[in-house]
């Protein structure tokens, strides 16, 4: 099951694997029962929620929706990564999106500082089983 919020991405993702196994929705609030999934794998989802308590709230959200003993796999952009060297402060940055016309389009990243995604994951319950660094990467293996 593959969920966005943009129309638009789903319509792409569509093409390439129909329109049965995709869902519109928002992370912090998914729309399926609790319970509905064996296994979640969030790629590059959280870095774009703009407070700690949404990041939070995907979370929960994939806890809900998780069975007993269900597995999830997070990742999300390293402030680590070489393109950032220079940020010292706070890791809310705003990075360009380059269109095919050659515009920006702005998009909000929360660039994860090493062990604060574990962290995060284990806060809301969940058990790490894994923690890695993975190219340009934090990603957390956890169970529920």
């Amino acid at each position: 099951m593959g969920l966005d919020a943009s129309r638009g991405l789903l319509s792409f993702a569509a093409a390439k694997v129909g329109t049965g196994s995709l869902a519109q929705g928002d992370a912090v609030m998914l729309p399926f029962r609790s319970g509905s999934f064996d296994a979640i794998h969030s790629i590059a989802a959280i870095h774009h929620m703009p407070s700690e308590d949404e990041r939070r709230q995907l979370l929960l959200e994939c806890r809900r929706v998780l069975r007993k003993g269900g597995v999830l796999i997070v990742s999300a952009w390293a402030v680590e990564q070489r393109r950032f060297r220079l940020i010292r402060d706070s890791t809310d940055v705003h990075v360009p999106w380059w269109k095919p016309d050659g515009t920006a389009y702005w998009r909000f990243y929360h660039l994860f500082r090493e062990g604060e995604l574990p962290q995060l994951v284990a806060d809301v319950g969940f058990a790490i089983e894994r923690a890695w660094r993975e190219g340009d990467n934090h990603v957390v293996l956890a169970g529920r």
